[in-house]
């Protein structure tokens, strides 16, 4: 393993925008609410987790643990006893006595977390009532602004907010005036699936990955025939399509040297084009990046269900 792999993967369980699966709305039926999204706060101050049942929590860690672990890449299951769907346990990760904080609650469906550090404030995405809401310590849970099924969100290099947004199926960024700008909308003169996640590479350019989860019965109304993976280069408006073979592909990270692309495929789903996807195992991928940009053959595999990560650095 590289130096410059030795990031720790932070990541959350299953996200599905139409609708919950049989093993999430198990989990929800016992009480247990998945986890659909990670955010660190800047300093690693605080993990910010956005809960499928439509509340945002903050774990408040005191000293996290994450140094003292034995492995250079940590694939991090923050547990159901976090607000999230998964077998593993924090104790690797969370100081003895860390406290789970409930933020706000009572939304739809949240995504996106993003910690907007200049206003100590936390973006975060509504994806059924169609809005960016915002939290502060000192206004609490308000609006943000109204946005079309919004999903992941991130910073860009210049402190920008970027979000895919599964109403409009493309990806927008937020100016300093408050004014959108439509970055991307689709591949080839094709509409892209629905945007669902991102992350920001040091030269600028937005990865992405695109599976059909806004689209009515994930099926109706689209254009490509593959759920994609791409790279958008925002100062030319070049999509690049980083690959078309994987099933379900959902939560996205950068190494902090820019040189390895962590990927979560949620697994197989009747709605893939390709019969032959609809059974293959949900697993988050390594991927190092080429000098052209693409993607070699992975670093390493791992069979595990994954939606959203962050990247502690």
């Amino acid at each position: 393993m590289s130096k410059g792999d030795r990031s720790d993967v932070l990541r959350s369980g299953p996200y599905n925008s139409n609708g919950q699966d049989e093993r999430e709305a198990r989990s929800m039926a016992r009480g247990r609410r998945p986890c659909c999204a990670l955010a660190a706060a800047r300093g690693g101050s605080s993990l910010i987790l956005a809960d499928c049942g439509g509340g945002i929590a903050r774990r408040r860690p005191g000293s996290m643990r994450l140094a003292s672990l034995p492995v250079s890449i940590l694939l991090l299951a923050v547990s159901l006893a976090a607000g999230c769907q998964s077998s593993a346990s924090t104790e690797a990760v969370f100081a003895d006595g860390a406290q789970l904080e409930v933020l706000a609650d009572g939304m739809g469906f949240v995504e996106g977390p993003v910690w907007l550090e200049s206003e100590q404030r936390l973006v975060f995405s509504d994806i059924p009532e169609r809005k960016l809401r915002s939290w502060s310590r000192q206004d609490g849970l308000s609006l943000y602004r109204e946005s079309p099924h919004p999903n992941g969100n991130m910073l860009d290099e210049e402190g920008r907010l970027l979000t895919c947004r599964h109403g409009e199926r493309d990806l927008v960024r937020t100016e300093a005036d408050g004014s959108l700008t439509v970055l991307a909308t689709g591949w080839n003169g094709r509409r892209f699936n629905s945007p669902n996640d991102l992350s920001v590479r040091a030269d600028g350019t937005i990865w992405f990955t695109d599976p059909p989860w806004g689209l009515p019965r994930q099926r109706e109304g689209r254009e490509l025939d593959w759920n994609g993976v791409y790279r958008l280069d925002p100062s030319t408006g070049e999509v690049v399509l980083l690959s078309k073979e994987h099933t379900m592909p959902n939560g996205i990270g950068l190494s902090p040297d820019g040189q390895t692309l962590y990927l979560a495929d949620t697994g197989g789903h009747p709605s893939h084009p390709d019969p032959a996807r609809h059974e293959l195992p949900a697993v988050v991928t390594a991927y190092p990046i080429l000098a052209d940009g693409s993607l070699g053959a992975p670093r390493w595999q791992t069979p595990t269900r994954c939606d959203g990560m962050a990247i502690d650095r």
